[in-house]
């Protein structure tokens, strides 16, 4: 009984999390322009803007918004509030709880339900485990190729060479997610594995 409690409490801290997550994919910049009247100019990949808290006094833009791997968090360098969608309306409505912060975002974006936001984080979280699935099983193919033809050609120079250069990329191009690279420098050590 207990082993099904904890496991049900797992599941709902996943998914409010999930939930969290995808609400927090919701522009930003937009939101603030809509509920504060905020009017934001680009400066490269930021927007600024004079700092909409209710609190605070501002007369000179000193409130950034900037966008990382489909976040959009916020930072004002004079009042010191910052973090993400949910920090804002936390703050900007002056609300106790991240949830009820949560949920006036929810409302406020038009999201019909929980069930809605959630299908949606569940969606993207399978969309990215896939991703992250086909990237390992292209690294370590292309890593098991290089492997062989270590193996094949012991002590030629020009293999190790080849390899080493064909390591140090692969590991660049993890960083960037490059499936389609790594696939390529697999397919190279296999076709010289064949002779090619």
């Amino acid at each position: 009984m207990e082993d099904d409690a904890e496991n049900t409490s797992e599941v709902s801290g996943a998914l409010r999390r999930m939930l969290y997550d995808e609400v927090k994919k919701v522009n930003l910049v937009d939101f603030i322009s809509r509920h504060s009247g905020a009017a934001f100019s680009k400066s490269g990949s930021s927007y600024q803007a004079v700092c909409p808290m209710p609190s605070h006094r501002d007369t000179k833009p000193s409130f950034n918004v900037t966008e990382k791997n489909g976040i959009w968090f916020y930072n004002c360098f004079g009042c010191g509030s910052g973090g993400t969608i949910i920090d804002f309306a936390k703050d900007y409505w002056s609300l106790d709880h991240p949830s009820e912060a949560l949920i006036l975002v929810m409302q406020k974006e038009g999201f019909k339900s929980d069930g809605e936001a959630m299908i949606r984080a569940v969606r993207d979280a399978r969309i990215r485990v896939d991703f992250n699935k086909k990237l390992e099983c292209s690294h370590f193919v292309a890593a098991s190729n290089c492997r062989r033809l270590l193996r094949r050609f012991v002590g030629d120079k020009n293999v190790e060479t080849w390899v080493a250069k064909a390591y140090r990329a692969m590991n660049m191009m993890l960083d960037k997610c490059e499936i389609r690279k790594i696939e390529r420098i697999g397919e190279e050590a296999m076709m010289k594995l064949m002779g090619g």
